[in-house]
């Protein structure tokens, strides 16, 4: 198929606007419009209905526009994977975005330079629900992710590299002592903040998921980041659960009170992950991590 056809299609079908799509690829409105004329006179059958004031979608065009866009997706996976094959000396990692692990990710790359040097390795910061979607899509090679965020999934690989300690994290005016002084403080709002393309349903399970993880009794305050729960934290507005390696927690006016659960911390790649650097990476993290 043409590709100027294709591109004027799918922009088309996702915008229902001829002005936002000429704008997208580059061509003028009139020049769209042949370009979609043209593959309906190909096809044999109507994409679009068109009025003074309205483009929508013909069912046939729905049907189509949705296998496209899967035809597509697989398409960019495949390119994807065939450059991983040939270029199989690149690693490009995800990790929680309120986490650092600098030092880690550091040493795993020395590590393996020694029988690869020509290693190069990306890193960036992501939420879970983001991490998922792009490992899922092959945009990553592998994510580091609490295992709480990642349900167990025959596609995928996992190799837990340690336990991070996670802590009631309050304000240092408001400090809690004697034996009840957990017990108290489980009883405060619990802070907890929302995630990226996180789902409304997605976010009440985890509300619910953590409250009894943590064992929180009191009231939820839902806060729109991770640096809002811990500025509410530090006014003493409730209770926050965080780690030491949170680049957020560093500095702030808290004090912090062991939770007694440690966070496993999971590295997760594809089951058919066509780079055999992978593997080899997650266990240099492992160690890694050991060695601190």
């Amino acid at each position: 198929m043409d590709g100027t056809k294709l591109r004027c299609f799918l922009s088309l079908a996702r915008t229902l606007n001829f002005t936002r799509t000429a704008e997208e690829v580059f061509l003028t409105q009139q020049a769209v419009s042949r370009s979609i004329s043209s593959l309906e006179r190909e096809l044999g059958f109507h994409l679009f209905q068109r009025s003074t004031r309205s483009v929508r979608l013909t069912p046939e065009g729905r049907q189509y526009y949705e296998a496209m866009m899967k035809l597509t997706g697989e398409y960019q996976r495949l390119v994807i994977r065939l450059k991983k094959q040939q270029r199989p000396t690149a690693l490009h990692v995800g990790y929680q975005n309120f986490l650092t692990f600098h030092e880690e990710l550091r040493r795993a790359h020395l590590a393996l330079q020694g029988s690869c040097p020509e290693l190069s390795l990306k890193g960036e910061r992501y939420c879970p629900p983001v991490l998922r979607n792009l490992l899922k899509r092959h945009e990553l090679d592998m994510i580091l992710i609490y295992k709480r965020f990642f349900p167990r999934h025959e596609e995928y690989r996992t190799l837990t590299l340690c336990r991070i300690p996670q802590y009631l994290m309050v304000s240092r005016d408001h400090p809690v002592e004697g034996a009840d002084g957990l017990r108290r403080l489980r009883k405060e709002p619990f802070l907890i903040d929302r995630f990226e393309n996180e789902t409304p349903a997605e976010f009440s399970a985890r509300v619910r998921q953590e409250r009894a993880m943590w064992g929180f009794q009191g009231e939820t305050t839902i806060v729109p980041d991770r640096d809002s729960a811990y500025t509410y934290a530090e006014m003493g507005r409730g209770v926050v659960i965080g780690t030491d390696r949170s680049i957020m927690a560093s500095g702030r006016a808290l004090t912090r009170y062991d939770s007694g659960t440690p966070e496993p911390l999971l590295a997760v790649w594809h089951e058919a992950e066509p780079n055999r650097l992978v593997e080899e990476y997650a266990r240099a993290l492992q160690s890694a991590f050991a060695a601190l």
